[in-house]
C-alpha cells in the first residue's frame, strides 16, 4: 500500500491539467422519478407520464445542470456492490475552489449536484445511477476519498459510452468508504457523552445582576448581594428565567468559575474577567459568596484592577455549548468520512492499523533546526517523517517535547508541508510555537481569540507576527550581506598561500612515507642483526660438537667388536648420536627390522643400546628358527582337525533352527484358534443382548408418557434442552456404545434445536408479556396523578396511526413503546409556570377547534392512552400455541423417529452378526487341523538333535588333546597362544573361531619367513660407518657457514648508522615548513577555521581535509563577487525598506506571509470554527499536544484536517478529567455498568501508544528539567528509563537555600508528620484539609523569603513557588493562610495537583493532606496524579505529609511511596517535624 494519498486540487491548483473526460450514465431504478421530483417537483413528474419522456426529461435536466463544459467533480468509492464485480461510487461536483465555476442554475441557486451510482469492473457500461440529488453548497468540498475528475456526462443510451477503464484504475487504489468509517459501538459512548455534556451545559449558564459587594471588608472571599428577579440564561431579556431555575442553575455552577461583568453588550458578547469560584450559596438574603482566583487577586492587589460595586455575575455555558457542537459535528464527519486521511478511523480507535513506514529516514545533525538535540528527539523526528498516517511520541516531564514539535515543523517545512500545532490548552500551543527559532524556511502564526493566548504566543499573533519577520528578515540579509563583503576582503589572502601550502603538504606526506620507510627498515635491520648474532653463536657451538662426535666414532669403531656397550663412556656418547640416529635411514631400518624379529619370536633382549641388541639378537635368531618351524607344524594339524568338527556342529545348528521355526508356527496357530473361539462367543452374546434391546425399546415406546410429562416441564419452566437430556434405553445406548455408532443422535440434535426455537418464542412473548402489563399499570398511575383533561377520541386513533409498528417483532414493538412512554412522561412531568398552563389551555381549545396542532403535552397524553390501548393487542396476536398441544405434536414426533430408526439398526446389526459367525465357525475348523500336524513335526526334529550332539561331543575331545600338546611349546605367538588358552576352556567356542585360528598360523609363518630374510641386515657396524660419514660432510659446511655469517654482521651494523644520519637531515627540513604553517593558522580568522581535533594540527588526514578548503574559498569567493556585483544595492534598499517600510508595503508582506504561512498555532476546539475551516481545509502534518488530557472528540476536531497525525503527550499523568455523574449517566442511556464504560476515563493516547508498532512511536528519555535527585522519584513511573540531560545538575538546578533546614545538597526532602491527634486530617464538605501542614508550609515560606530577600536586594529574580495538594479545600485553606504580599521576594503560586499539569516551578511543595488511621490516602493513590504532584519541581520538591500512612499501602500504591521515600533516605532528605514547628 501506498503512504502517499491522491492530491486533491486547492485554490492555487491547475484544475486545467486534469484532462477533460466523457462518462456514460443511465438511471435505474426509481431514481428518474426521485431526480426530477427532487429539482422539478410533482407536477413535472405527472406531466411526462411516459418512461421514455421521463428519462428524456431527466437528462435535459442533467445537461441543464452541468452545461456543455467539463465540470470538476469529485469521485468516491462509496462501497462494494452487490455484485462481487461491481461498486458503488458517489460523484459531486466541487463548490470548494475559487478558480473553478459552478455551472450557472447550481450557482443561482447556492447547490451542488450529488450522484450515487453503480460502477462494473473496469467501467463497462458507465455509472448505473441510483440517486441524483441537489445537495447543500458545502457538500461539494474535498477530502481524503476523494479523487477529482473533469467530467462531461453523456446518457449512455445516447452515446453507448461507459467509464474509461483509466479511471476505474484510479479510482480502486483509493479506499472503500464503508471500510474507512467507524463503527457505531466506537463512537455510542462519546456521543451520548457530547449529549449529556450539552444537556447539563444548558441546565448552567446564568446571568444575575449584583448590587453590591463586601470586599474591603474581606479580601479573599467575597459576598455579592445579587437581584435573582433579573436573572437570565445570557443577559437578554428574552432569556429571563424564574427565580427557582435561577437558585437551581447557581448551585449546578458551585466550583465553578464566574466572570464579574460591568456591562451586557448583546446576546453571547459581553467583556469581563476570569472572577473565581463559587464558594456558597445563601438563598434566602440572595447573596453569593465568591473565592477568588490568584491571578485576579494579584491584580487587584495591586491595584491593576478595581472590582465595579455594581455589575453582573455570569456563568458563561455558551462557550462550552459551543464547543460541544463542535465535537458532536467532529464525530459526525468522521462517521461520514469526512477525513483529509481516509484511514483516520482505523487508527484512531486502533493503533496497530495505522500503516507503517516504508523508508528509513535519517537526519545528519547539522540539517537540524536545533542542533543541539539529543539522539531520542532526532529519532522522534525521523518517525514522524517516516510514518505515512500515525506518529505517537511519549514525553515525560521536562523531555523537550516542546522542542522535537519545534524540529518538526522546521523539517515539515523544509518538504514544503505546512503543519498545524494544537492543543486542549491556549498555554501548550503558545509554549510550542515560542520554541520555533527564527528561520526564513518558517512561517508561523497564532489563531485564536487575543484574550486567550499567553505572551509566549502574543508574537505569532497575525497582527505583530509580521513586525518580528521583518525584523528577522532584515537581520538575516544584513547577516548574509555582510558574510560576502568579509569574504571578498579575507578569501583572497588566504588564497595566497595555497600553492605554499600544497608544497608544504606534499612535504608533509613524503616525510610521513620516508619516516616509515626508513623506521621499517632500520628495524628490520635490528632484527636481522640480532638474527645473524643468534646464527652465528650457535654455528660455534654446532662446530665444537661435531669434532666431539666424529673423534668418539673413530675410536668405537676401532674397537669392534669387542665393545661394552653397557660402558658409560658408550652410552654417552649415543645419548649425543641420537638426533643423527634418530634422522638416518639405515638406523631406522636397523630399529624397525630388530623390532619385528624380537616380537615375532618373543625374544627377550639383554642389552639396552639400539647397536648392542642388534648384535645379541643376530646371535641369538640362528639357534631358535628350528624349534619354531616343528611347532607351526603341529599347529597346522590341529586345525584339519579342527575344521571336521565345525562342520557337524552346523548340521547340528540347523537342526535346532528347524525346531525354532516349528515352535513359533505351532504358538501362533494356537494363538489363532483360541481368539476364533472367543470371538464365536461373543457375537452370539450380542445377538442375545440384541434380543433384549429389541424388547426394551418396545417398553420405552410404551412409557411415552414420561417423555411427555419431560418435555412439558421444559417447556413450561422455559429450560434450554440438550441432545443429551432425553434418556434411551440402557441395553440400547450400551449397544450404540460398542458399536461406535448412534442412528439416534442426529434425530435428537435437530430436535433438540427445534424444541429450543420454540423456547426462545416463549420467551420472547414472556418478556413482551411482562413490558405490556409493566406499561399498563405504569401509564395508568401516571393517569391517574395528572390533573389534565383526557385527550380525545380523535386525537388517541391519530396518535395509535401515528406509531409505525407494522415491520416490527412483538417484543421489538413494545420495547419502542416503552421508550415512547417515557419520552411522553418526561414531558408530561416538566413543570408549569402560571402563564405556561394558561397557554396550554388555550392550546388545547384552539386543536379541538382544528385551530391548531396539539400541544406536546395533550400529543404525549394521546400517545401515552394509544399505547395502553396497543399493548394488550400487541400481546394477543403474539401469544403461542398451547403448551399441551404442542407437546404432545413434538413427543409423538420425537418417539416415532426413534423407534423406527433404532429397529431399522437392530435388525441390520442382527444380521451383519449372524453372517460373521458362521464365517468365524469355516475358520476355526480349518485352524485346528494345522495345529495337529505341526506338532508331528517337532518330535522328529528333536530326535535327529539328540543324535547329532553325541557325535560332536567325541570328536572335541580329540581336538583338546591336541591343543594342550601345543601349549607346552616354546617360541608360539602370543595372540594364537591367547586362542589356544581359551579354546581349552571353552571348545565348543572354538568351533566359531577355525578360521581366525588358521589365519593366525598363516601370519606366524608369514613371519618366519620374513626373519629369515632380515638377519643379514641386523649388522650395527655398517650402519656406525654411515653416521660418522655424514658427520664429516656437516663438520665441513658448519665451519664455511660460520664465517659467513661473521661478515653478514659486521655489514648490518653499518647500514644502521647511515640511516641514523638520513632520519636527523629529514627531520630538520621539515621543522622549517611546520613553523610557516603554525603562522599561517594564526593568520586564518576564526570563522574561517575549519574544527580541528586538540593537538592535531600536523595530522595528515586533517591537512588533506584543509587542502580541500582552498577550492572552496575560492568557489565562495567567485559567488560573493557574483552576488555583490548583482545583488548588493538590491539587497541594501532591501534592507532599508525592511527596517522602515511604508503601511501600504507592511500591509501587503502581511498579506503575502499569511497567505503562505506553513507552522499554524490554535486550540483543538477553535480549529471547528468557521473562518479557520475555510481558511484551513487540510494540512500535511497535524500536531495535537498534550493528547493525554483530551478526549477522542476534542482531539478529534484538528485530526480531521490531518493527512497525517502526531500525537504528543504522557500517559503516564493525568487523563482527561470526566465528571463521574456524568459517567453514570452514559452507563444508564447505554444499558451499561459503570465498569464496563471505564475506558472512557483513560487517556485515548495510552491505548493507542501500547497498541501501535515500535516503528511510530517513540518515547524522549532524556529530562532537562529537573535535579536528578527528583528525576528518582518519578523514574519509577517510566520503568526507570529516563536519565538526566543537565551537564552540571548541582550548579544548573541549585536552591542557593543556604543556612536553611534544607542544605544546599538536598533537593528532595519528606517532611514527616506523625499519625497523632493534631496533625490528623479533618474532613470538610465532601473534601479534606490537614491544618497543620498548613502551619509547616507557612514556616517554610517565612524561611525562604527570609534568606531569598537579601538576594532580590542584589538583583536576582524573584524564587519561583509552587504549592499545591491533591484537595481543593486544602488549597483554599493555603490561600487564606498564605497571604503573597508577606512574601514579595518570592513567586508563589497555588494550585491543585490536576491545575498544576504542564506548568513548572523552581520549588514545589506538596501538601499530602491524608492523615489517619484508616490507611486511606484517597486522591493520592492514582499514580498518573502522584506522578504528575511530584514531576513538577526543578530545584526542590517539599513532600509535607504522613511518611508512615503512604508508605505502609498495600501493592502498587505503597510500593510507589515507598520508591520515594528510598529516594528520599539515599540522599539524607527526611525532615522531622519537630525541626520546623519548633
Amino acid at each position: 500500500m501506498s503512504n502517499s494519498l491522491p492530491s486533491l486540487p486547492t485554490k492555487a491548483g491547475k484544475i486545467d491539467e486534469i484532462n477533460a473526460e466523457d462518462w456514460g450514465y443511465k438511471f435505474v431504478g426509481r431514481s428518474i422519478d426521485n431526480f426530477i421530483r427532487d429539482v422539478e417537483g410533482e407536477a413535472a413528474l405527472i406531466a411526462n407520464s411516459d418512461f421514455r419522456d421521463r428519462r428524456a426529461y431527466a437528462e435535459d435536466l442533467i445537461f441543464n445542470l452541468v452545461g456543455l463544459d467539463p465540470c470538476l467533480f469529485y469521485v468516491r468509492r462509496k462501497e462494494q456492490g452487490q455484485q462481487a464485480d461491481e461498486e458503488k461510487w458517489e460523484l459531486t461536483i466541487a463548490t470548494d475552489l475559487d478558480n473553478v465555476e459552478l455551472p450557472a442554475i447550481l450557482r443561482e441557486c447556492s447547490k451542488t449536484l450529488g450522484l450515487v451510482a453503480i460502477v462494473s469492473q473496469g467501467g463497462y457500461g458507465g455509472l448505473k445511477v441510483l440517486s441524483a440529488r441537489l445537495l447543500p453548497f458545502n457538500r461539494g468540498q474535498a477530502d481524503s476519498f476523494a479523487v477529482p475528475f473533469r467530467l462531461r456526462l453523456r446518457s449512455s443510451h445516447r452515446y453507448h459510452i461507459g467509464v474509461p477503464s483509466s479511471a476505474w484504475a484510479r479510482i480502486v487504489t483509493m479506499p472503500l468508504l464503508s471500510d474507512s468509517k467507524p463503527t457505531e459501538e466506537q463512537l455510542q459512548a462519546w456521543k451520548v457523552f457530547e449529549n449529556i455534556e450539552e444537556r447539563l451545559a444548558k441546565t448552567r449558564q446564568f446571568c444575575v445582576p449584583f448590587v453590591n459587594h463586601n470586599y474591603g471588608e474581606a479580601t479573599r472571599n467575597i459576598t455579592f448581594i445579587i437581584d435573582a428577579n433579573s436573572a437570565t440564561v445570557d443577559g437578554t431579556l428574552e432569556s429571563l428565567i424564574d427565580v427557582d431555575d435561577f437558585w437551581q442553575r447557581a448551585k449546578r455552577a458551585r466550583n465553578q468559575n464566574l466572570k464579574a461583568l460591568e456591562t451586557i453588550y448583546s446576546k453571547g458578547k459581553s467583556d469581563g474577567r476570569e472572577l473565581g469560584t463559587i464558594e456558597s450559596i445563601e438563598v434566602e438574603s440572595s447573596r453569593i459568596r465568591v473565592r477568588l482566583d490568584s491571578e485576579i487577586f494579584d491584580l487587584i492587589s495591586g491595584g491593576l484592577y478595581q472590582l465595579p460595586d455594581t455589575g453582573f455575575l455570569s456563568f458563561e455555558a455558551a462557550g462550552d455549548i459551543v464547543q460541544i457542537k463542535r465535537k458532536k459535528k467532529a464525530l459526525q464527519d468522521l462517521e461520514y468520512g469526512r477525513t483529509q486521511n481516509p484511514y483516520l478511523s482505523q487508527f484512531l480507535f486502533d493503533a496497530s492499523k495505522a500503516r507503517l513506514p516504508q523508508e528509513i529516514i535519517t537526519i545528519q545533525q547539522q540539517n537540524l533546526l536545533l542542533k543541539t538535540a539529543n539522539s531520542f528527539q532526532k529519532s522522534a523526528v525521523e518517525i514522524v517523517l517516516a510514518a505515512p498516517d500515525l506518529a505517537l511520541i511519549q514525553g515525560p516531564p521536562g523531555t523537550g517535547k516542546t522542542t522535537v514539535i519545534a524540529e518538526i515543523c522546521y523539517q515539515v517545512a523544509l518538504r514544503g508541508g505546512r503543519t498545524l500545532i494544537a492543543s486542549q490548552a491556549n498555554l501548550a500551543v503558545d509554549n510550542a510555537l515560542s520554541r520555533l527559532q527564527h528561520n526564513p524556511v518558517i512561517r508561523a502564526v497564532r489563531k485564536g481569540k487575543r484574550g486567550s493566548v499567553a505572551p509566549e504566543g502574543e508574537q505569532f499573533l497575525e497582527d505583530r507576527v509580521i513586525g518580528r519577520w521583518l525584523q528577522n528578515t532584515a537581520t538575516d540579509c544584513e547577516k548574509n550581506l555582510s558574510i560576502h563583503i568579509d569574504n571578498i576582503n579575507i578569501l583572497p589572502q588566504l588564497l595566497a598561500s595555497s600553492q605554499k601550502f600544497e608544497a608544504y603538504l606534499n612535504l608533509e606526506k613524503t616525510f610521513d612515507f620516508n619516516q616509515r620507510r626508513l623506521q621499517e627498515y632500520v628495524n628490520n635491520l635490528k632484527s636481522n642483526k640480532q638474527i645473524i648474532e643468534n646464527q652465528h653463536n650457535l654455528a660455534k657451538t654446532k662446530q665444537t660438537e661435531l669434532e666431539f662426535l666424529l673423534s668418539s666414532l673413530n675410536d668405537l669403531l676401532v674397537s669392534f667388536p669387542q665393545i661394552n656397550w653397557t660402558e658409560s663412556k658408550v652410552s654417552h656418547l649415543f645419548v649425543r648420536l641420537q638426533p643423527y640416529i634418530n634422522s638416518h635411514r639405515a638406523a631406522q631400518n636397523l630399529a624397525a627390522n630388530l623390532h619385528i624379529v624380537i616380537e615375532k619370536i618373543n625374544l627377550n633382549p639383554t642389552e639396552q643400546n639400539l647397536f648392542g641388541k642388534a648384535a645379541w639378537v643376530n646371535n641369538k635368531v640362528n639357534n631358535v628358527l628350528p624349534e619354531v618351524r616343528t611347532a607351526l607344524n603341529q599347529a597346522n594339524n590341529t586345525v584339519i582337525k579342527m575344521r571336521e568338527v565345525d562342520a557337524a556342529n552346523q548340521v547340528l545348528q540347523q537342526h535346532h533352527r528347524d525346531l525354532i521355526h516349528l515352535r513359533q508356527n505351532y504358538n501362533n496357530s494356537f494363538s489363532i484358534q483360541n481368539s476364533q473361539h472367543q470371538e464365536i462367543v461373543s457375537l452370539q452374546n450380542r445377538i442375545s443382548e440384541i434380543g433384549l434391546a429389541v424388547i426394551e425399546l418396545d417398553r420405552w415406546l410404551s412409557n411415552n408418557q414420561n417423555l411427555r410429562q419431560f418435555l412439558y416441564n421444559f417447556l413450561q419452566e422455559r429450560k434450554q434442552l440438550n441432545k443429551n437430556s432425553i434418556e434411551l434405553s440402557p441395553r440400547l445406548l450400551a449397544l450404540f456404545a460398542e458399536i461406535k455408532s448412534n442412528p439416534c443422535e442426529g434425530t435428537l440434535q435437530d430436535f433438540a434445536e427445534k424444541f429450543n426455537n420454540l423456547i426462545g418464542t416463549y420467551r420472547q412473548w414472556d418478556q413482551a408479556y411482562i413490558i405490556a402489563s409493566k406499561l399498563d399499570a405504569f401509564i395508568s398511575s401516571i393517569l391517574k396523578k395528572l390533573s389534565t383533561k383526557p385527550p380525545s377520541e380523535e386525537a388517541i386513533s391519530k396518535a395509535m396511526k401515528a406509531l409505525s409498528l407494522k415491520e416490527l417483532t412483538s417484543l421489538s414493538a413494545l420495547q419502542k413503546l416503552r421508550q415512547l412512554t417515557h419520552s411522553c412522561i418526561t414531558e408530561l412531568e416538566k413543570p408549569l409556570g402560571f402563564l405556561a398552563q394558561i397557554m396550554e389551555f388555550i392550546l388545547a381549545v384552539a386543536s379541538q377547534l382544528k385551530l391548531c396542532k396539539p400541544s406536546r403535552r395533550t400529543t404525549a397524553m394521546a400517545t401515552l392512552e394509544a399505547v395502553k390501548r396497543l399493548a394488550p393487542i400487541i400481546i394477543q396476536k403474539s401469544q403461542p400455541s398451547n403448551i399441551d398441544t404442542v407437546v404432545n405434536t413434538f413427543t409423538d414426533e420425537l418417539v416415532n423417529t426413534i423407534i423406527f430408526n433404532a429397529r431399522t439398526w437392530l435388525n441390520d446389526l442382527q444380521a451383519n452378526t449372524q453372517h460373521r459367525m458362521e464365517l468365524l465357525q469355516e475358520q476355526f475348523d480349518k485352524q485346528r487341523a494345522l495345529v495337529l500336524n505341526l506338532e508331528e513335526q517337532i518330535s522328529r526334529t528333536e530326535e535327529l538333535i539328540a543324535t547329532a550332539s553325541t557325535n560332536i561331543d567325541s570328536q572335541l575331545h580329540q581336538v583338546t588333546l591336541l591343543w594342550q600338546r601345543l601349549s607346552n611349546l616354546q617360541y608360539i605367538p602370543t595372540r594364537l597362544r591367547i586362542l589356544i588358552e581359551n579354546y581349552q576352556h571353552n571348545p565348543k567356542a572354538s568351533l566359531a573361531q577355525v578360521a581366525e585360528f588358521a589365519a593366525q598360523l598363516d601370519s606366524w609363518e608369514h613371519y618366519i619367513n620374513e626373519i629369515e630374510q632380515l638377519i643379514p641386515s641386523l649388522n650395527p657396524f655398517s650402519v656406525l660407518e654411515n653416521i660418522k660419514n655424514e658427520i664429516a660432510v656437516e663438520h665441513t659446511q658448519q665451519e664455511t657457514n660460520t664465517k659467513n655469517l661473521l661478515n653478514q654482521l659486521q655489514e648490518s651494523k653499518q647500514k644502521l648508522s647511515n640511516i641514523d644520519r638520513q632520519l636527523q637531515q629529514q627531520q630538520e627540513n621539515l621543522q622549517k615548513e611546520r613553523n610557516w604553517w603554525e603562522q599561517y593558522w594564526q593568520k586564518i580568522p576564526k570563522e574561517f577555521k575549519p574544527s580541528i581535533p586538540s593537538n592535531e594540527l600536523f595530522n595528515t588526514i586533517f591537512l588533506q581535509n584543509f587542502q580541500a578548503q582552498f577550492p572552496v574559498w575560492q568557489h565562495e569567493l567567485e559567488n560573493s563577487q557574483a552576488y555583490l556585483q548583482r545583488y548588493q544595492i538590491l539587497v541594501s534598499d532591501w534592507i532599508t525598506k525592511l527596517h522602515h517600510p511604508t503601511e501600504q508595503d507592511r500591509k501587503e508582506l502581511q498579506r503575502i506571509y499569511l497567505d503562505n504561512a506553513n507552522v499554524i498555532g490554535i486550540t483543538c476546539s477553535q480549529s471547528a470554527s468557521r473562518d479557520f475551516s475555510e481558511e484551513f481545509k487540510s494540512f500535511d502534518v497535524v500536531i495535537i499536544d498534550e493528547v493525554s488530557k483530551c478526549t477522542p472528540p476534542e482531539l478529534l476536531i484538528p485530526a480531521l484536517k490531518a493527512k497525517k497525525l502526531i500525537l504528543v503527550g504522557d500517559h503516564r499523568q493525568l487523563p482527561p478529567m470526566l465528571d463521574t455523574n456524568t459517567l453514570e449517566e452514559i452507563a444508564e442511556e447505554l444499558g451499561s455498568t459503570r465498569e464496563e464504560i471505564s475506558y472512557l476515563e483513560e487517556s485515548l493516547f495510552k491505548s493507542l501508544f501500547e497498541q501501535a508498532q515500535e516503528s511510530i512511536k517513540v518515547m524522549l528519555n532524556t529530562q532537562y528539567r529537573m535535579h536528578p535527585m527528583i528525576m528518582g522519584a518519578i523514574n519509577q513511573f517510566y520503568d526507570n528509563q529516563l536519565k538526566c540531560g543537565l551537564e552540571n545538575p548541582d550548579k544548573q538546578r541549585a536552591h542557593n537555600f543556604t543556612n536553611s533546614i534544607i542544605q544546599d545538597n538536598k533537593h528532595i526532602v519528606w517532611v514527616k508528620t506523625p499519625i497523632q491527634q493534631g496533625f490528623k486530617e479533618q474532613v470538610d464538605g465532601t473534601s479534606f484539609v490537614n491544618i497543620k501542614e498548613v502551619d509547616i508550609i507557612e514556616k517554610l515560606c517565612d524561611q525562604f523569603e527570609q534568606i531569598w530577600s537579601s538576594k532580590v536586594k542584589k538583583g536576582q529574580p524573584r524564587k519561583e513557588i509552587g504549592i499545591i495538594t491533591f484537595y481543593g479545600r486544602q488549597i483554599k485553606l493555603i490561600e487564606d493562610r498564605i497571604d503573597i504580599r508577606r512574601y514579595p521576594s518570592l513567586h508563589i503560586r497555588t494550585g491543585t495537583v490536576d491545575r498544576f499539569q504542564g506548568m513548572e516551578r523552581q520549588i514545589i511543595i506538596v501538601s499530602m493532606v491524608r492523615n489517619n488511621g484508616q490507611g486511606k490516602v484517597g486522591f493520592a493513590k492514582k499514580p498518573e496524579r502522584v506522578n504528575v504532584a511530584f514531576s513538577r519541581a526543578q530545584e526542590l520538591l517539599v513532600i509535607v505529609g504522613c511518611h508512615s500512612l503512604f508508605t505502609q499501602q498495600h501493592g502498587s500504591v505503597g510500593a510507589i511511596y515507598s520508591n520515594v521515600s528510598n529516594i528520599v533516605r539515599i540522599n539524607g532528605g527526611f525532615i522531622d517535624v519537630s525541626d520546623i514547628l519548633c
